[in-house]
């Protein structure tokens, strides 16, 4: 640094340590008494750390104040950069509240890794996005305070205390102590509710959290997360199928990823009693609908304004549930099974796919078989199968076609 700095800013060979943290980009300043204050003192007397972020800011302000003059210095710089102690930032601690938490517990997902690892940390994420309150930004400094680190970094989830069994399953995924899970009270509308929630600081966590353009508020989240539009494409792009349903979907490790981050979604903000799942942004369940191919209609909550419902359907609903209990994810008191009589026809429709019958093989086999030997053939009701003649216009044999000989005089033509 001598060498790069002017001679008449040395002081027996040596810089101050405020200017030092000038060219070096760290914080430094003036107290109210007129001496000078600066993070390299604090650094010396072991009250602040060089951390990971520090060595990025000394090489960007090197540069901008040296050039090409600077590459010595930052080469040096280079050399503490792969050691593992340094911390990635300036007053990290969660690594010493908490050792066993993973903070970079999403980072494949941010990063769109579709695989196993990341299919418990995508359930986790739908859910946070639904009941999950995820602090950062400065704090309220004093009058005449100067403070290095002025940011702070807290992820709070709070359920009602029936539910804290699913608090103690993200604890343990999480790698948190589910002893810190705390108990309070909380009044609305004349009424007192018991809750229990964990609150932890995480920045890493965070800043993964906002790769996925995280948002607290409800009423601000539009659209589906990009990963999990991109995993289902790959998922349907990978069934190669004319006719794909949810148990289609969730056969694949893409399908996985999404259907188990609806799941999430519903355990926050679903009917415990119903597929419906709610929220305060119209777009955002369009955005579901599009995404997962459903065909209920959004329509506005009956009693709350400004609340619309999605009805998931019985299928989708049967195949996110069934993902979830196989990696132990979700809400077990929303664990059910609905029935898919209304949905038999879609059923049928992929049985057919999976037989490898098309539109001409099923007009053959209604001249070879009769209606009720069908039915039971593709495990299907007699309406749903006439339903599909009348979509597929499947042409039907003649009154008295299987009480004559019309039977065999067609089977010779063929």
């Amino acid at each position: 640094m001598t060498k790069l700095i002017p001679s008449r800013e040395l002081f027996h060979s040596r810089l101050a340590n405020w200017k030092l943290a000038r060219y070096l980009g760290l914080p430094w300043g003036t107290r109210t008494d007129g001496r000078k204050w600066d993070t390299i003192s604090t650094i010396l007397k072991g009250e602040r750390n060089i951390t990971l972020q520090d060595f990025e800011t000394f090489k960007k302000t090197l540069t901008n104040f040296f050039g090409d003059k600077s590459k010595n210095c930052i080469k040096y710089i280079e050399g503490f950069t792969g050691i593992s102690t340094f911390r990635r930032y300036s007053k990290q601690q969660w690594h010493l509240h908490n050792p066993d938490l993973k903070a970079y517990f999403f980072t494949g997902i941010a990063n769109e890794v579709f695989d196993e690892s990341n299919v418990i940390p995508s359930y986790w994420y739908g859910f946070m996005c639904s009941d999950a309150s995820v602090q950062s930004g400065l704090f309220k400094q004093s009058e005449g305070s100067v403070r290095d680190h002025k940011y702070r970094y807290v992820i709070t989830i709070e359920l009602q205390q029936g539910d804290k069994g699913l608090i103690e399953k993200f604890c343990n995924d999480i790698g948190l102590d589910p002893l810190k899970i705390k108990s309070r009270t909380r009044e609305k509308w004349g009424n007192i509710y018991h809750h229990s929630y964990i609150s932890f600081g995480c920045r890493d966590m965070i800043d993964d959290l906002n790769d996925l353009e995280y948002s607290s508020s409800k009423e601000l989240r539009k659209e589906v997360p990009d990963y999990i539009m991109k995993s289902l494409d790959l998922a349907f792009k990978s069934l190669n199928r004319k006719y794909i349903g949810p148990i289609h979907i969730a056969s694949t490790i893409y399908g996985k990823i999404t259907l188990v981050w609806l799941r999430g979604a519903y355990d926050g903000d679903g009917h415990s009693d119903r597929t419906e799942l709610g929220s305060a942004s119209r777009q955002y369940l369009e955005s579901i609908r599009r995404a997962f191919k459903i065909r209920h209609p959004i329509r506005p909550h009956p009693t709350s304004p400004n609340f619309w419902i999605l009805s998931l359907g019985a299928r989708l609903f049967n195949s996110m549930t069934s993902v979830c209990m196989e990696y132990g994810l979700g809400l077990e008191r929303k664990n059910r099974h609905f029935s898919e009589s209304r949905e038999a026809l879609d059923i049928l429709k992929e049985t057919l796919e999976d037989l490898n019958v098309d539109k001409g093989h099923l007009q053959d086999l209604v001249f070879r078989f009769r209606q009720y030997e069908l039915v039971r053939m593709f495990e299907t009701t007699t309406e749903t199968f006439r339903k599909l003649l009348g979509e597929w216009s499947i042409k039907l044999p003649a009154r008295g076609y299987w009480s004559s000989n019309n039977k065999d005089k067609f089977l010779e033509t063929k």
